[in-house]
């Protein structure tokens, strides 16, 4: 925001400045984690990789992306690369997915769930959960 002003000096001359006041608007965004397929059914034997992409609601940066929950003991049939999975930042246009495998050896139905947490751009930290169902037959 610039402000303009004017005014005279002791000595009666015009002189005029401005003022800069740097602002930031924010939005209370949200991260939503998407996974895909979902719901998922597959055969047993296969293997399908799911992948879960973590975009912004409003295309505002959010940052500071981890999974807190749900990857340490994941159903049998589901793997992934890593225990832990982190994004420094988070939004629409910016890559952040977290690849999961699926690879049934015996008939099951269930619902998988994690959570995480990230910092909103208005840097308040927030969670979230993302839940994938599944069948293997």
């Amino acid at each position: 925001l610039v402000l303009k002003y004017s005014y005279r000096n002791n000595a009666g001359e015009l002189k005029s400045g401005s003022l800069g006041i740097p602002y930031r608007a924010t939005t209370d965004d949200t991260v939503i984690g998407t996974p895909n397929p979902n719901p998922l059914a597959v055969a047993l034997g296969s293997l399908t990789p799911v992948t879960v992409t973590f975009t912004t609601d409003d295309g505002n940066l959010a940052s500071a992306l981890s999974v807190t929950s749900g990857l340490t003991s994941l159903p049998a049939g589901w793997s992934s690369t890593s225990t832990s999975f982190s994004c420094a930042s988070v939004s629409v246009g910016i890559a952040c997915q977290l690849a999961l495998t699926y690879t049934p050896t015996a008939p099951a139905t269930g619902t998988l769930t994690f959570g995480f947490s990230y910092t909103n751009n208005s840097g308040i930290v927030k969670s979230g959960t993302v839940t994938i169902a599944y069948t293997a037959t």
